[in-house]
């Protein structure tokens, strides 16, 4: 078995038999990520709104400047509402629209790396996970 065929198993078990949680609220988040690690500083902002939903849906329609833009950073913020999603400490979180309304890109600064981590900062606090409590999600029937 290949690995990509194991992987996508391992998901979709992952999914089937988690405990399935729904976003209880209506949430936007707009984070700045701005770090210098020597030389170079590290750049990018996104503004995300997410809603509840029945099941998981994601939209960046006219977030970027750029096809080139999209192409290059949105694989990164979309890893990072995956791993945000599926590391719920009780279950996973799939009642939940996501969109992104706007990422800034610095022609210069930005990096994917920089796009994961701002995302996973806004993902956190839609979902409100200070401390692993899960008060912005509620447990789907």
């Amino acid at each position: 078995m290949s690995s990509t065929v194991f992987f996508a198993a391992w998901l979709q078990e992952r999914v089937r038999s988690a405990r399935k949680f729904r976003l209880r609220n209506s949430v936007r988040a707009v984070h700045e990520y701005k770090v210098n690690h020597g030389p170079r500083w590290s750049y990018a902002k996104v503004s995300i709104a997410a809603q509840p939903a029945d099941e998981f849906a994601f939209s960046s329609a006219g977030a970027w400047n750029s096809e080139a833009e999209r192409a290059e950073y949105e694989p990164f913020v979309l890893d990072a509402i995956a791993l945000s999603l599926l590391d719920w400490p009780s279950g996973v979180v799939v009642g939940i629209r996501v969109h992104l309304e706007n990422a800034l890109v610095d022609e210069v600064n930005s990096n994917g790396n920089a796009f994961h981590r701002v995302t996973l900062q806004a993902m956190n606090e839609i979902l409100d996970r200070d401390a692993h409590f899960a008060y912005n999600a509620e447990p789907i029937a």
